[in-house]
């Protein structure tokens, strides 16, 4: 006797094939990982922005923050600049660093972002010519910078709780 064919709905499916493995010489995404590197996209399109937005408005802001026109446009260019080696160094993590490697650059940046945070707000209480509108916003300022710190020292922690817990990381 011929058995008839399955109606398309009953046909067992193949179970899907398995992911390749990354080529040699590419990391392993792990969620640590993903998170360092939004964390440092964020970072870096700060800095662009706001060096260009600083350098842009130099003598205006010189004046509320109490320091030199030509001192507040180096700032600027300063940060931009550095975040445009951020960016350089995104796409150098996500393609060069193996997986063991980028802790160490997350903990420099991290520790980067608290300097200059640190910096930023001795700035805002130490300036005598800064208006309060200036403190104010260099108060801000710091805060903003050492968020960007907190976010990379909870990438590490991130990577530290998943090799405690025996996880993949």
């Amino acid at each position: 006797m011929r058995r008839s064919p399955r109606p398309p709905s009953l046909r067992l499916e193949e179970p899907p094939a398995r992911h390749p493995r990354p080529p040699a010489g590419l990391a392993v995404v792990t969620p640590a990982r993903a998170f360092w590197r939004t964390s440092l996209l964020v970072d870096a399109v700060y800095c662009v922005g706001l060096g260009a937005t600083v350098a842009a408005c130099s003598s205006p802001l010189a004046l509320v923050v109490g320091i030199g026109s030509g001192a507040c446009l180096g700032l600027g260019v300063a940060s931009a600049g550095w975040g445009g080696l951020l960016l350089a160094g995104r796409q150098l993590a996500e393609h060069r660093l193996a997986e063991g490697r980028w802790q160490g650059w997350c903990t420099a940046l991290s520790s980067v972002n608290y300097t200059a945070a640190a910096g930023i707000a001795l700035a805002a209480a130490a300036l005598p010519q800064a208006s309060v509108a200036g403190r104010i916003l260099l108060a801000l300022t710091a805060a903003e910078v050492a968020a960007f710190g907190v976010s990379q020292s909870h990438a590490l922690r991130m990577t530290s709780d998943a090799a405690a817990n025996n996880s993949l990381l």
